[in-house]
């Protein structure tokens, strides 16, 4: 076969519909030619352009460029177009805005010549912005040879596909009713039709361009393709109403985000309860689908001014963090487990967030007081129904269904004694009648907490983080749930509770199970337990202040004091999961990159701190409004890069197995905490004990340094 000048056809046919693209369309064409595979054409269609951009296709003095010019019809008429007018074997789709990465063509094409049964080939792509910089959002899969029902579901190829041309021959071309979800109704036909398979080349290999005049930005759009597209399968394949609801949830849930995305927090929150309506798993099984929510939740319940700040700041953090992962597929892993882990802090936080946020307005100040005096009891619950079991799993010659029994069988039995602990605490601090079953039920939370730090342990260790964003997930839940319930602080704590106790039931009930000789989990507790003391002893440090104060003060002053530990939580989450996330290394490595860590930490804790700053001025100013909350935080911002430094020494102290010094030097905090607080609360009251916190910060940083010094001396460069 040879082409119409009489030459050989090309292996490769890249396809790319052009539409007012001016700005975009060279850059896409370069990044086609640039490639190292070189046997190739490029067409561009230009649908209709009232711009210039034939004259920027124009522009391209390369024999293997050519351009069709036809009248609007739409993206699948322009990519019909250029598929009649291909002569390759293998057909490329990639759209007049966006751009290939190196060795796009060359993967692609070894995937379809290794495998004659594959009929497309997909990879994953990267979000840019219109100036072509990564936005920090990476759309992948874990399909990699999706079946025709679940491609019916949900869309896992991407539109920047590489097809056969046989393909095409016999299941037709693009369906130009479609104004949207024209591909995912192809790849779906193409797979019902033919005998060919779809693979995936696990590859970061597409830069798709994020753009508010592009197609995709238009939601109604696409949701009315969607509805359009699902008809057919219906039509074609009798999928079930269950398939049916599940794949338009799949759309709105994309609608949502794109939505959220793009400012419009009302049409996203709408669409999500659309979706939620369809499908009310669809957060359960796809973290995705959970992420929107939580963000659209987080959107919702803000001031108009800073309703884009979680999505954005999220945006950001992915920037960050996808410009920094190194390269080694090793070191690749433990950045995605560091910022998984990361994430599901930060969700945690965000849930107490948004908690504090609906205890403020809907049942006072003084609520946020009762919920800090529980909270007394939840950091420490939280530790001791965790059994030390974070810091000895690692150690522990375990199988993984092993160390699901071990830490689902310490989780039933220590069950009973959290239940008589709480509902002692709660009798011993409330001040008025009823108070007791408000704090009891907030301060069970410690035991779920506790829970989900072991799991987290787990999932680092077996290479699943992404669980761990449930915990917190579940958090979100209840407080809607308690929303809905209305009524007394005392049903909201209830709602909050079940939603808690049905995320750890749901994490317990995705994993395996194997018998477990008594003797090794009474060994792995008895080593656990431990730590204990030690962490029980530090937090209580933490927690000298709250305690003193739920005596000496009122308990609107005791909430305001927690919406100021709160957010000095929140600013110590970076750094904790950083730690956290390198602890098993720590261990394996008899701590060869502390030195690295403790660098990088510092590093990290100073634009925290100044986020810290920015961030207490806008909250303190639009949401909490509560006096001086700002020059609070102010304070304490100053004593974070103390705070980091005391959790890695602490860190430090427990991967060298210095259990006994680590409690040591937790006894001397709390009663240096003790006497501190004591002498400036009863002084200042709540400015005297940010004051506390704040100096108490700093001496235990410098006592934690001391003690580690002969430990870090010790360390291999």
């Amino acid at each position: 076969m040879t082409g119409n000048d009489g030459s050989a056809p090309p292996v490769l046919s890249v396809v790319i519909p052009a539409y007012n693209v001016e700005h975009f369309v060279g850059p896409a064409i370069e990044s086609v030619l640039s490639q190292d595979f070189q046997d190739l054409e490029v067409i561009v269609v230009d649908d209709g352009s009232s711009d210039n951009t034939p004259q920027r296709v124009a522009e391209f003095d390369d024999a293997r460029v050519r351009m069709i010019s036809q009248p609007n019809g739409g993206l699948a008429a322009a990519r019909n177009t250029g598929i009649r007018a291909a002569r390759g074997r293998y057909i490329a789709l990639l759209d007049g805005d966006d751009v290939w990465l190196p060795g796009y063509a060359r993967r692609h094409v070894q995937a379809l010549e290794e495998d004659p049964a594959i009929g497309i080939s997909f990879s994953f792509l990267a979000y840019i912005d219109e100036q072509g910089r990564p936005t920090g959002q990476v759309l992948t899969t874990r399909l990699r040879r999706p079946s025709l029902q679940q491609l019916i579901r949900r869309n896992s190829i991407n539109s920047h596909a590489v097809v056969r041309a046989e393909c095409f021959r016999q299941s037709g071309p693009f369906d130009e009713r479609l104004r949207s979800c024209e591909d995912h109704e192809m790849w779906v036909r193409i797979l019902g039709r033919t005998s060919y398979r779809a693979t995936l080349i696990p590859r970061v290999l597409t830069g798709y361009r994020v753009r508010q005049a592009s197609l995709s930005m238009c939601f109604d759009q696409q949701l009315e393709g969607a509805h359009l597209a699902v008809e057919i399968f219906e039509r074609e394949y009798g999928i079930s109403p269950q398939q049916r609801q599940r794949s338009l949830a799949e759309a709105y849930r994309i609608a949502s985000r794109k939505a959220l995305s793009n400012g419009q927090v009302h049409d996203a929150a709408r669409l999500m309860r659309v979706a939620l309506r369809l499908c009310p798993s669809l957060p359960l099984r796809d973290l995705r689908a959970l992420s929107t929510s939580v963000l659209t939740l987080l959107s919702v319940i803000l001031p108009l001014r800073l309703r884009q700040v979680p999505y954005r700041g999220v945006l950001g953090l992915m920037k960050v963090v996808y410009e920094a992962v190194p390269q080694s597929t090793k070191e690749r892993a433990a950045a995605r487990d560091s910022f998984l882990l990361l994430l599901s802090r930060l969700l945690q936080m965000g849930s107490s967030f948004a908690l504090s946020v609906v205890l403020l307005r809907r049942f006072g100040l003084s609520s946020v007081g009762t919920y800090t005096a529980a909270a007394v009891a939840i950091s420490p619950l939280s530790l001791l129904c965790g059994l030390g079991l974070p810091y000895t799993l690692p150690r522990e010659n375990l199988s993984q269904p092993q160390r699901h029994t071990l830490v689902a069988g310490s989780a039933f039995l220590l069950l009973p004694a959290v239940l008589l602990v709480v509902v002692l605490f709660g009798w011993c601090m409330a001040r008025q009648p009823g108070e007791w079953i408000e704090i009891a039920l907030f301060a069970c939370g410690g035991y779920f907490f506790g829970q989900a730090n072991v799991f987290n342990t787990l999932l680092v260790l077996e290479r699943r983080p992404a669980w761990s964003l449930v915990p917190p997930v579940a958090g979100f839940a209840g407080i809607l749930l308690g929303l809905l319930a209305g009524g007394s602080l005392i049903r909201f704590a209830a709602s909050l509770l079940a939603a808690r106790l049905f995320g750890s039931i749901w994490l317990f009930a995705r994993v395996t199970y194997a018998p477990v000789n008594l003797r090794s989990i009474l060994r792995s507790v008895w080593n656990g337990l431990k730590y204990a003391p030690m962490d029980f002893i530090a937090l209580l440090s933490e927690q000298t202040g709250p305690l003193l104060m739920t005596a000496l003060l009122s308990r609107a002053e005791l909430g305001a004091y927690g919406l100021c530990q709160q957010c000095l939580t929140a600013a110590d989450t970076p750094g904790w999961s950083f730690v956290q996330a390198h602890y098993p290394e720590l261990v394996k490595s008899r701590l060869g990159v502390a030195r690295v860590v403790r660098s990088r930490l510092l590093k990290l804790s100073v634009p925290i701190a100044l986020l810290v700053l920015a961030s207490s001025a806008l909250l303190g100013r639009y949401v909490y409004k509560v006096q001086g909350f700002t020059l609070m935080m102010a304070a304490l911002a100053l004593c974070l890069p103390l705070r980091y430094l005391n959790n890695f020494y602490d860190q430090i102290l427990r991967a060298a197995g210095h259990i006994r010094a680590g409690t040591w030097l937790a006894a001397a905090k709390l009663l240096l905490g003790l006497m501190i607080f004591a002498a400036l609360i009863s002084t200042f009251r709540m400015w005297g004990a940010i004051v506390a916190l704040a100096v108490l910060s700093s001496a235990a940083a410098a006592i934690y340094a001391r003690a580690a010094s002969p430990v870090m001396k010790g360390i291999a460069e």
